[in-house]
């Protein structure tokens, strides 16, 4: 008998310890995803003894750990000062919660333990838990497109069980709006842009250790978070992101998208480094593609808002 690819329902809590089962249900936790892939990554360990054949042994498993891959469309709660149902995934990816209440929730980089998410995976009779869940992230605002964020997470290997696929309940995520003049500004080193495509990547990475007395999912490594922005460029009399470049100058970039109270989300870092930037024609118009470094800003080096 065959299985589905359209029974699969995904559930996401935070975890009150590392590693603890926070029991996520349909009727609370539903993710409303996108191209989700779930994968088992594992270490093959070969066996090659001396002996009076040519033939394998069996190779052994170790370091067996899952990733999850997936998108959610970047849009509010609906209601300011309520986090958005996005908002627990950037908690997974070592970011601090802030709510203001009736004004707006906020996300920024945490100094100290990082919060770590327990997922329940159904894919059609099988339900597969990945709890000690840690991830990064990138954000993505493409025009004419619906705005998104990016998660990979890494977590703890399990083996799955039967279970049904429960009906989940999708209320908390709102509909998005089209990334566009309407409902979308940019404004990079206090100049407003026209910009055909934008990026911020989170830089994190999480790594999965299985070692003598323990097993855990831990960032390794500085964070190293960048971007990307295509602008239209404008005139060098107004600015040259070139010299700007050359300068090594750091400044402000902020993205807002959305108009409606419930449903702006803010994208800012205060200081931004462009990099080499790159022509290229669009509809006949010059632009200018460049990279971006996000520099140690403190608590505002990156914040995410919903409001």
């Amino acid at each position: 008998m065959p299985r589905f690819q359209t029974q699969q329902v995904l559930l996401a809590r935070v975890e009150a310890a590392y590693g603890q089962d926070p029991a996520p249900t349909a009727s609370a936790d539903a993710l409303l995803v996108f191209d989700l892939q779930h994968r088992i990554q594992s270490t093959e360990i070969a066996r090659r003894p001396v002996k009076p054949s040519e033939g394998s042994l069996a190779s052994l498993y170790a370091d067996q750990f899952v990733t999850l891959s997936f998108r959610t469309d970047l849009a509010g709660s609906g209601t300011p000062g309520t986090a958005p149902a996005w908002g627990k995934l950037l908690r997974g990816c070592k970011m601090a919660e802030l709510i203001t209440p009736g004004v707006k929730a906020q996300y920024r980089f945490v100094v100290g333990s990082p919060e770590s998410l327990g997922f329940y995976y159904y894919l059609d009779g099988e339900l597969h838990k990945v709890l000690g869940s840690r991830g990064t992230f990138t954000i993505e605002a493409p025009t004419n497109q619906i705005p998104s964020i990016r998660f990979d997470f890494t977590g703890l290997y399990a083996p799955p069980s039967a279970a049904a696929v429960p009906t989940p309940t999708l209320g908390t995520w709102k509909e998005p709006v089209p990334v566009n003049k309407n409902n979308t500004t940019c404004t990079l080193h206090g100049l407003a842009s026209v910009v055909s495509a934008f990026q911020i990547q989170a830089g994190l990475s999480p790594k999965h250790r299985d070692l003598i007395g323990g097993r855990d999912v831990q960032y390794s490594g500085q964070r190293s978070t960048r971007g990307s922005i295509t602008v239209e460029a404008p005139p060098v009399a107004t600015r040259s992101w070139r010299d700007v470049a050359d300068a090594r100058t750091l400044d402000a970039l902020q993205l807002t998208h959305g108009t409606t109270a419930g449903n702006i989300v803010e994208v800012s870092c205060s200081k931004v480094q462009p990099l080499q930037p790159q022509d290229s024609f669009q509809d006949g118009i010059l632009y200018q593609q460049m990279a971006l470094v996000i520099c140690e800003g403190g608590v505002d080096e990156l914040t995410i808002t919903a409001r």
